[in-house]
């Protein structure tokens, strides 16, 4: 059994990983609309 600490620490690279991606997703999507105005 873990303990809370290490458990806090792997939710928070678990979280830091979704938000990293969310934000790539988020920038391609930008990219991709501005090069559908052109």
């Amino acid at each position: 059994m873990p303990e809370m600490g290490e458990l806090i620490e792997i939710i928070n690279d678990s979280w830091a990983k979704i938000l990293i991606y969310l934000q790539l997703l988020i920038f391609v999507k930008n990219i991709r609309q501005q090069y559908m105005h052109d």
